[in-house]
């Protein structure tokens, strides 16, 4: 029945990327915590190459799955990177890793594994500068520097005036476990359950009507694969 048979192709998919979605989401969940946004703009938040490499070079060494790498990708992309810079991570994570990088090693050899993370790296820049040019954010424009004060330097009485009101905005709160758990399981999973939900009834379906036999139909008509 084909019902029964896609539900099962479902259930399928869901228990093999649960775990990877999961850890995902926990390790975005730290970082968060982790790592401050203005750190996340500053260094990926601009349309600018140097963004693109910066995200990539993060990206590489990072021993997570095109499965975990959704959740990481959603959450540095909250936190203020540019389409760019996210759509290479996004590609330059799961790619490599330092795993992989250290398997390659083990069977090719130095020479097949340095064109692998060199190849990585230009496919994943290439995107995200074309992404840059293509899909350009706005970015928000610094006000020109006036010889004239704010209004919060003039007056004294303002709360931004004292020390207590400007040292509380510069201390950074310490790592809390439940921050980092409602990050990752409330807040990413709420923005990426949707599209996974849709992705993974996309998979069952492709899984379901697939022919069993077309590995065979592949070796036959050599020009489908």
């Amino acid at each position: 029945m084909i019902l029964f048979d896609f539900l099962q192709q479902l259930w399928s998919l869901s228990l093999s990327m649960a775990p990877y979605i999961l850890f995902g989401l926990l390790f975005a969940g730290i970082l968060h915590e982790l790592v401050p946004d203005t750190l996340v703009t500053k260094h990926l938040g601009k349309n600018s190459i140097s963004s693109v490499i910066k995200s990539t070079i993060f990206g590489i060494p990072l021993p997570v799955c095109s499965c975990g790498v959704i959740p990481l990708a959603t959450s540095i992309k909250k936190s203020g990177a540019s389409k760019g810079a996210t759509l290479s991570f996004l590609i330059s994570t799961p790619i490599t890793g330092v795993d992989s990088i250290l398997a390659t090693y083990g069977i090719f050899g130095w020479i097949f594994t340095i064109y692998r993370i060199v190849t990585s790296m230009v496919i994943a820049i290439i995107a995200g500068i074309l992404t840059n040019i293509f899909d350009k954010e706005k970015e928000i424009k610094q006000p020109k520097f006036s010889l004239n004060k704010p209004d919060s330097i003039k007056s004294d009485s303002s709360c931004c005036s004292g020390e207590s009101c400007c040292s509380s905005n510069e201390i950074k709160k310490g790592f809390s476990i439940k921050s980092a758990l409602n990050y990752a399981f409330v807040t990413l999973l709420g923005d990426i359950a949707k599209p996974l939900f849709w992705g993974l009834v996309l998979g069952a379906i492709i899984t379901t009507f697939m022919p069993q036999n077309l590995s065979d139909i592949l070796k036959q008509h050599s020009w489908l694969s």
